[in-house]
């Protein structure tokens, strides 16, 4: 059975999100560790579902743009560029969040 691309997004975004609760949004004890996990899952969440997967695959499993694309059945360019807006929406986020993923 062949899966749409939206399929594959929605598939992958379940998945990772899913593995990623267990660390990335894990609970702390550390309240600005929380309260970043907290707004970091917040701002993913309002990425368009391509944006976000694309984001989570680059900063979280460190998949190159050609290795992203084979995942979620689009371009190389195309990967990149949601990379570029996903980011650019995050940067428009108050605090610190942008500069936190990215270290």
């Amino acid at each position: 059975i062949q899966m749409t691309r939206r399929q594959l997004i929605d598939g992958q975004r379940s998945e990772d999100a899913s593995q990623s609760e267990r660390t990335l949004f894990a609970s702390s004890r550390d309240l600005d560790t929380a309260t970043f996990r907290l707004a970091l899952r917040q701002y993913l969440g309002e990425l368009p579902p391509l944006q976000r997967s694309v984001v989570h695959l680059k900063l979280r499993k460190e998949f190159t743009f050609q290795k992203i694309a084979e995942t979620l059945e689009i371009l190389p360019n195309t990967a990149a560029s949601g990379y570029r807006l996903g980011l650019a929406k995050l940067q428009e986020q108050p605090g610190q969040l942008y500069n936190e993923i990215l270290s």
